[in-house]
């Protein structure tokens, strides 16, 4: 097919995962791994276009949220005109299309959607003026316009002419409109429904929990996400046998009206949530069950208890450190950096986020950046040595996301979406996300302590459970010493809170407080910024007195330059020595340090995987003093370039990112002309989730 590639470049642009198809409206070659995982160029490039006589569009969280409707049989002319005003579409909405069947296609895209799926890949139904009415997610793929049917025919956008891929996707669409459509059913014949409990009344005390626990959640919802909760408590109370619609609308309604939804909309809210929860069935307990977290050996017999097991406590070992960025950020916490207006923080935030990403092969980095234009994105990464060379592939970096409040259970839920497909696209990979800058990030009032305790509630706690290392960047308040600006509560959600403040030679993180004993007090860090590209190095005078004596005796020990601070306690304890634990953990880093860079080698370096990640020369006398490291500064920062300076290098022009990330510029298609007028003049990406 003439120009396929081209084709396929332009709908790629709109974020689609996309397949060559052959003559009998087949993937060309398998195709059941981009179900699940977001293509690269690198991909698409290695696919067979050149036999494709059709691009083929994956439906679903693959494909950025893009949903198909696809309409069998169209035998009313003004079903098209139908279901677009049904959807709040436009009557000339660009992303309609007819196909040479006789039937048609709309693509919307829905984020919520898939949760009102429960996992179903595929909805049949029927609606009038068509044979039948497919809702196409997960798992399904749909031949876009300009491929070539077997019958000879082309699909084509029904309200334009030729072949000009709109400029905008996919519109979005509330995922009850869509469910509106027609009556669905699931792809599959759903499960015998579950037998009734023996009381299946209304009135069963474990009925009425239920009942009151989805009341108490709808009138406690956030404002943006009280009509998806009353959708979702909805569904809940449809899957209990015992109730029926009425028992619902009672019960919902006068608090749907109480928080300000209208009664119009929530009445086909609460009917539409408890039709898709009665193809759910589930079965009402035999008897209540207790509502605590006490329980008996019958109620859960193979539960763990809820109370602490004191032997196992205190048998285990004790939490060694490990940093993803040495000495500031902690593996697997949260946590906050506060400072004034143009301090440095974004810029210090950076310089870490990119050295994660570029030196550290088992971390990947999710930068959610709030402020900044493309322009200042790019001046900076310049300014510390990133260009078309870097491989920048582990950065994703969302620049203006159009992500929900992330104080609001939608926001929470749209963030740990982005974070579950990193996981799946980097397996075993760390992720490490940043939030630049929280008072951005959230719709409550800054000064309110609500606004950050919901904030932990959706966010906070969803990415410390993924396992995530996390970072929010905040404004001081007027007078630095105290504290963040606003409530008091916006310390509580965090492991490390810093203070960042800056110095006449960088910038000083103090901690303002920690979870953990090992996080040293201050943090000084010396930004250099010449021929080689902007950076921070530590500052020597931040070593704790004793720390050079320590790293001596350890040498003399025989304790290897990487060991671990348990390590180096157990070679103490057998030579009969001890050493303070501020001084021992300073020596340890010291030691550490001194290791050439090895990617990926986590026994070279016990828990930075960066070398000498702060330029800090291997120790051969004791700590320099701020004069004697500058006239050692030209060694110093040549050793420390190695693990901090000049990015990895790839192949040229490798730059491409897959949206919804913006680092480096949009993914380029597949080419089969590097010739092709077509293959320049990229857009850049914009973040819509």
């Amino acid at each position: 097919m003439s120009g396929v590639v081209s084709l396929a470049k332009r709908y790629r642009r709109h974020g689609f995962n996309l397949l060559p198809i052959g003559e009998d409206k087949r993937p060309l070659g398998p195709w059941r791994d981009w179900q699940e995982r977001p293509q690269t160029a690198q991909d698409l490039q290695a696919m067979p276009w050149p036999e494709a006589l059709g691009i083929g569009a994956l439906s679903g969280e693959v494909s950025r949220h893009r949903y198909c409707l696809d309409f069998d049989g169209v035998t009313d002319p003004l079903l098209l005109q139908e279901v677009e005003q049904l959807l709040g579409l436009p009557p000339d909405y660009a992303w309609s299309v007819t196909t040479p069947g006789g039937g048609a296609h709309v693509w919307i895209t829905a984020p919520l959607l898939a949760e009102q799926l429960n996992g179903k890949g595929k909805l049949t139904g029927r609606r009038p003026g068509c044979d039948h009415v497919e809702l196409r997610g997960r798992g399904h793929q749909t031949l876009l316009p300009g491929s070539k049917h077997p019958s000879g025919g082309t699909y084509a956008f029904a309200h334009a002419a030729g072949l000009s891929v709109p400029e905008e996707p996919p519109a979005e669409v509330d995922p009850e409109l869509v469910l509106r459509v027609a009556r669905w059913q699931e792809e599959k014949q759903a499960a015998a429904p579950i037998e009734p409990s023996p009381t299946p009344s209304s009135d069963h005390p474990w009925v009425q929990a239920a009942l009151r626990g989805e009341t108490e959640k709808l009138a406690s919802a956030p404002e943006g996400d009280r009509n998806n909760q009353l959708n979702r408590s909805a569904m809940a109370l449809g899957s209990l046998p015992a109730l029926e619609l009425g028992d619902v609308m009672a019960e919902f309604l006068p608090t749907a009206l109480r928080v300000g939804l209208e009664e119009r909309e929530s009445r086909a809210t609460i009917r539409s949530g408890f039709e898709a929860g009665r193809r759910q069935p589930r079965a009402i307990p035999e008897r209540e069950r207790p509502l605590s977290l006490i329980r008996s050996k019958d109620d859960a017999p193979d539960s763990e208890s809820p109370y602490e097991d004191w032997a196992k406590l205190f048998s285990e070992e004790k939490e060694e450190e490990e940093w993803v960025y040495p000495e500031v950020l902690a593996k697997g916490r949260g946590h906050a950096v506060f400072a004034k207006h143009k301090a440095g923080k974004s810029l210090l935030t950076l310089f870490m986020a990119a050295q994660i990403a570029t030196r550290d092969a088992s971390c990947v980095v999710l930068y959610l950046d709030y402020e900044m234009t493309r322009d200042d994105l790019r001046e900076r990464l310049e300014d510390m040595g990133y260009g078309l060379h870097s491989d920048l592939s582990r950065l994703r970096y969302a620049l203006l996301p159009s992500l929900p409040p992330l104080d609001t259970e939608a926001g929470g839920e749209r963030l740990l979406e982005m974070v579950r497909e990193l996981q799946h696209g980097f397996p075993e990979h760390h992720l490490v996300v940043v939030i630049d800058t929280m008072s951005r990030a959230v719709v409550g009032a800054e000064n309110d302590a609500d606004t950050f305790r919901a904030f932990y509630t959706y966010t906070g706690m969803k990415l410390k459970k993924a396992g995530c290392t996390w970072l929010r960047l905040d404004h001081a308040g007027k007078e630095l010493e105290k504290e963040m600006r606003g409530s008091s509560a916006k310390g509580d959600d965090v492991d490390v809170v810093w203070r960042l403040s800056q110095t006449d030679t960088g910038v000083e993180l103090k901690r303002i407080a920690a979870r953990m004993r090992w996080v040293p007090e201050k943090v000084v860090l010396r930004r250099l910024d010449d021929l080689e590209g902007l950076r921070f190095i530590s500052d020597e005078e931040s070593w704790p007195l004793g720390t050079y004596e320590a790293a001596q005796e350890l040498e003399a020990l025989g304790v290897p330059a990487g060991a671990s601070n348990r390590q180096a306690r157990e070679a103490l304890k057998a030579a009969g020595r001890s050493m303070a634990n501020s001084v021992l953990r300073s020596a340890v880093r010291w030691r550490q340090r001194s290791i050439p860079l090895n990617l990926g080698d986590r026994a070279n370096s016990a828990n930075s995987g960066f070398g000498t990640p702060l330029g800090t020369p291997r120790p051969t006398s004791k700590p320099l003093s701020a004069r004697e490291a500058a006239d050692a500064e030209k060694p110093a920062e040549t050793a420390g370039r190695h693990a901090f300076g000049t990015p990895r290098h790839t192949l040229p022009g490798d730059r491409a990112q897959d949206p919804p990330y913006v680092v480096g510029g949009p993914s380029p298609a597949p080419t089969d002309d590097p010739d092709d007028p077509d293959e320049g003049g990229d857009t850049p990406w914009r973040v819509t989730i």
